[in-house]
This record gives structure tokens, C-alpha cells and sequence, in this order.
């Protein structure tokens, strides 16, 4: 089991590490119970059935055995874990990649992770198909827990209700997927019985189903087929394909305006000066008839002043 609760204070630390303890005791007197109602099974079951109920004995057995990988914070301090219990844990020094942590032991058969559930650890886990237990305490780790109970892929607690008994059980139902029978013996003879009669086919599953686990293993085969990091990359470069073209685009289309307001206004210099052109040359004809009228006026003058 892969425990990273590096946010606890030491006394809620302390009840986890109790519970994950009572969890596996329970755990065990869960296997042997199953183990011993198999082995006093009833000789209606044909071989296949038996050799089906005799597996999940195993695999309880193989399950009840696990051990943790327990991060802490910091080398300087001492290890919370006790003495009693550090043969059945593994204590890691936290790094400060909590996601490079995950994956270094993500090549084991890791059960369970127990975390708080921040988003890149949880899509970790059900890249992996690992079912996880939330103990959220931000926004957006309560928001991670949610999407986790919603798909079924494991269980959620409040930090400050996470006792012995909440977690055992919590631990339990994560790795079994369910509650555990309450009597494997009881159980076992209903379903002989059923059998028996030929009602009802004897279950895939008797004591355990995984459903967590299953459910992790298909979330996480969506998240693969989403494309992942991949898709994430070639998004942001497509985007930034857009900004250049879009940028491009608004400085030419400035580019632009800037030369056709250049041509207007060089358009409109060209009209005034016509004008004035214009306006001065007719000023000077005008001037010019007046000096010739005033010419031809003394002219005439003249002669008729000579003549008379």
C-alpha cells in the first residue's frame, strides 16, 4: 500500500498508521476465515468452482501479507512509524516530486494508494489501475475525491473522522472493493444450497469482488485513450500556431491601415495643392488681363490725344 500524507500533523499520522495496522489484522483473520470455509465446502460444487474458491483464498492470503511504503517529510526528524510496526513498512524519505515518488514503486502490485489526493498523483494511480483512498484537505483535492467516489474507483475521508476503525475499514473496502462478508462459513452454505437446487449458478467472485480495482483499471484506460501528455503538448503548440497567425495577421492588417491612411493623406496634399495651382494661375490671368486692359485703355488714349 502506498501511503503519502505528508500534510498530517503527527497525531493524525499516528491514527492512520493504527488503522492501516488494524486494517491488515482484519485482513488476515478475514483470509483465514475464507481459507477455512473453503476447505469445509460442501461436496456439491464441481471442480472448477472449487478450484475458482480456492484462488480468492490464496489471493486473500497474498493481499492479508502487504506492506506500506510510508513517505515522510523530512530526514531531520524521527520516523513516526514505531519500532513494532517498521518490519511490515517501508519509510521513504519525501522528495519534493510527490508524483516521482509514485512512480518509482509503480513497477510492484501496489493495492492500494492512500494519499491526499492531489490530481496528478490520483491520475497516476488510475493510469496504473490502482484503487486510492482520498484524505483530502484542499479545494482541489476534495475535487479529485469526488471525481474518485463518482467513478468508483475507491474511498474518500474526512481528515478529521479518519480514526483506527474509519481507516481499517476504509483499507478494507479498497482493496476488497466491498465490505467484507461477515460470515464466510454461513455464506458459503447459501450458496450450496442455491447450487444445489440448481436455482442460480454459483457467483464469478464469492468474497471478494475488486470492484475498485476494475473500476480504476477501465478510468484509467480512458485516461490513456485521452491522450495524455501527448494531446496536452500538441494542444498548446496548436494554440500557439493561432496566436502567431492571429498576431501576424493584426500587424499586417496595422501595416495596412497605416499605408492606406498614408495614401489618403497624401491624396488629399495633392487635391489642395490642385487647388491652389489652380487658384493662383487664374489670379495670375486675371491680374494679367487687368494689366492688359489698363494698357490698351492708355494706348488708346494716346492716339486720340495725337490725332486730335
Amino acid at each position: 500500500i502506498y501511503v503519502n500524507l505528508n500534510r498530517l500533523s503527527g497525531r493524525s499520522a499516528h491514527m492512520i498508521l493504527l488503522g492501516i495496522e488494524k486494517s491488515r489484522r482484519a485482513l488476515q483473520s478475514y483470509a483465514r476465515r475464507v481459507c477455512d470455509a473453503v476447505a469445509g465446502a460442501p461436496n456439491v460444487f464441481d471442480a472448477q468452482t472449487m478450484r475458482a474458491m480456492e484462488d480468492e483464498c490464496m489471493e486473500l492470503t497474498l493481499l492479508s501479507g502487504f506492506f506500506v511504503y510510508w513517505f515522510e517529510r523530512s530526514a531531520d526528524r524521527i520516523s513516526i512509524v514505531p519500532s513494532s510496526m517498521q518490519r511490515s513498512f517501508v519509510t521513504v524519505i519525501q522528495s519534493t516530486d510527490e508524483q516521482q515518488d509514485f512512480l518509482n514503486i509503480s513497477e510492484m502490485n501496489v493495492v492500494a494508494a492512500v494519499s491526499h489526493c492531489p490530481l496528478p498523483m490520483v491520475q497516476e494511480a488510475l493510469l496504473l489501475g490502482i484503487p486510492a483512498l482520498c484524505l483530502p484537505t484542499t479545494f482541489d483535492q476534495r475535487d479529485a475525491a469526488a471525481r474518485i467516489l463518482d467513478f468508483g474507483c475507491g474511498r474518500s475521508l474526512h481528515v478529521g473522522e479518519a480514526g483506527q476503525e474509519a481507516v481499517a475499514l476504509a483499507i478494507m473496502e479498497t482493496i476488497l472493493g466491498e465490505q467484507p462478508v461477515d460470515d464466510p462459513d454461513v455464506y458459503l452454505q447459501g450458496i450450496a444450497h442455491a447450487f444445489e437446487a440448481r436455482a442460480e449458478p454459483p457467483p464469478g467472485r464469492f468474497f471478494f469482488y475488486g470492484t475498485y480495482h476494475t473500476n480504476a483499471e477501465v478510468a484509467g484506460r480512458h485516461l490513456a485513450a485521452a491522450g495524455g501528455a501527448r494531446l496536452a503538448a500538441s494542444l498548446v503548440e496548436n494554440a500557439l500556431l493561432q496566436a502567431d497567425r492571429l498576431r501576424s495577421f493584426d500587424e499586417e492588417s496595422h501595416v495596412r491601415s497605416r499605408y492606406e491612411t498614408a495614401y489618403e493623406g497624401s491624396g488629399l496634399d495633392v487635391f489642395t495643392l490642385f487647388v491652389a495651382i489652380v487658384f493662383l494661375t487664374a489670379s495670375s490671368l486675371l491680374l494679367l488681363l487687368r494689366l492688359l486692359h489698363h494698357f490698351f485703355h492708355y494706348a488708346l488714349q494716346n492716339l486720340n490725344k495725337k490725332f486730335s
